[in-house]
């Protein structure tokens, strides 16, 4: 496995799981991570003094992940193993996911059924004292589920779900509904991303005080470090994209899929006929060769740009002036991560992140989904008032600017306790 950068002062041990059914333990060297105690050390009556062991299944590195990790495992009051379900995530092969520093176990990719057993075996002699298990899909997800049952190890269930979209079938709101009833009763707690994830959880019967959040959350000292240095590039980035320097500029992030309604914003500015008004779509994705035809054919100023390595998107977002996203998504750290950087930010209340950091009026604008009157209302009414909308971005800042990384482990450090001790 090619060795990964730590940019953190303490040790990561990280192994592959072996298919062998050989012991991994050691790798993660549990008596030697910061924070716990060398044999012979501090005792209680009780005996040595003991911390949760806590594996965290993770699909993959993510930069939305990864901080809140290093975090937890810097502050030591939980052992925590992360086990890497895959090496790099598959619609994200781009991503710079090599700066992450905290005890974890990349599974070997061999066929399902070793796959499942060389996890549920790992599982098996870490011993966990809680697993946390994002969501519920997929054998290796299912199989820790099981596991956590058959072993009565408590459950922390991460997952992103928010209300069902009108447009869903009622088959699937129906299914979607019975297996939240039946993970209800299984995990004792829920760590989510945000508030439009907990409000959908408590208002289908999940107790508040088993709800925490966090989930989601990125590096807000590295999101800010990377767009203030894109800034002083600021002018020199625009001329390169074809924006003119007073040119009002709309951003959206993400790979290009039906649900994110990007033909459909392409469309809302093809008519808009501004032309002081522009608009930079970063990001590959279905919809992509759809998108470019429909902008090869109209008069608007629309900007299509490759996916890049995370911390380069930094450099479009120095270019934008505003935030759009007309579609609906669980999250959307590229909404949150535009507020972080102070933009002002479009949205519907489809998109999950906007409940953390957009309130209308204040922080931005919140357009009905299909409503593309109503959408070219908010956008024309942004770029007519450039000084309202760098308020609205002050304001969306000021708003992500809680969510940090610290923040999140605390939250889910109390989901832990609370699985472990109600």
């Amino acid at each position: 496995m090619p060795k990964r950068k730590c940019s953190q002062a303490f040790n990561c041990p990280k192994a592959i799981l072996p298919s062998s059914g050989a012991d991994p333990v050691e790798t993660t060297q549990f008596s030697q991570l910061p924070g716990s105690a060398p044999q012979g050390g501090p005792t209680t009556g009780a005996g040595p003094l003991t911390r949760p062991v806590v594996v965290a299944l993770s699909h993959h590195p993510a930069p939305y992940r990864d901080p809140t990790f290093q975090e937890v495992h810097a502050r030591g009051n939980m052992r925590l193993v992360v086990i890497l379900l895959r090496r790099i995530p598959h619609n994200h092969s781009y991503w710079d996911l090599d700066d992450f520093c905290y005890p974890s176990i990349l599974m070997e990719d061999t066929a399902g059924p070793a796959r499942v057993a060389s996890l549920v075996s790992q599982l098996a002699r870490l011993s966990p004292s809680a697993i946390v298990v994002p969501g519920h899909s997929g054998a290796l997800i299912r199989a820790a589920l099981l596991y956590a049952m058959a072993a009565r190890v408590p459950v922390v269930y991460s997952a992103d779900t928010i209300s069902e979209e009108s447009n869903s079938s009622p088959i699937r709101r129906l299914a979607k509904r019975a297996m939240l009833g039946f993970l209800s009763l299984s995990c004792p707690a829920f760590w989510v991303p945000g508030r439009a994830s907990r409000d959908y959880l408590i208002s289908s019967g999940v107790a508040a005080d088993r709800v925490f959040e966090g989930y989601y959350c990125l590096d807000q000292r590295q999101v800010r470090q990377d767009f203030e240095a894109a800034l002083a590039e600021r002018a020199v980035l625009r001329a390169n994209l074809g924006f003119a320097p007073d040119e009002f500029v709309f951003l959206m992030v993400g790979e290009m899929l039906p649900f994110r309604g990007v033909s459909r914003l392409v469309k809302v500015f093809a008519r808009l006929g501004r032309p002081s008004t522009g608009l930079l779509v970063v990001g590959g994705g279905a919809e992509a060769k759809r998108v470019r035809e429909m902008v090869r054919g109209s008069n608007a100023h629309v900007c299509l740009a490759e996916p890049v390595a995370f911390r380069q998107l930094a450099r479009y977002y120095a270019v934008a002036d505003s935030y759009v996203h007309p579609g609906h998504e669980p999250y959307s750290l590229a909404l949150m991560q535009a507020a972080l950087c102070g933009l002002s930010i479009v949205a519907t209340p489809n998109v999950g992140a906007a409940s953390d950091v957009l309130v209308d009026g204040a922080s931005g604008l919140v357009v009905p989904e299909f409503d593309e009157d109503a959408l070219s209302a908010a956008i024309t009414a942004l770029a007519s008032e450039p000084k309202r909308s760098r308020d609205m971005g002050s304001e969306a800042q000021r708003m992500a600017s809680v969510r940090t990384t610290a923040w999140a482990a605390t939250q889910l450090e109390s989901a832990v306790r609370h699985a472990l001790h109600g």
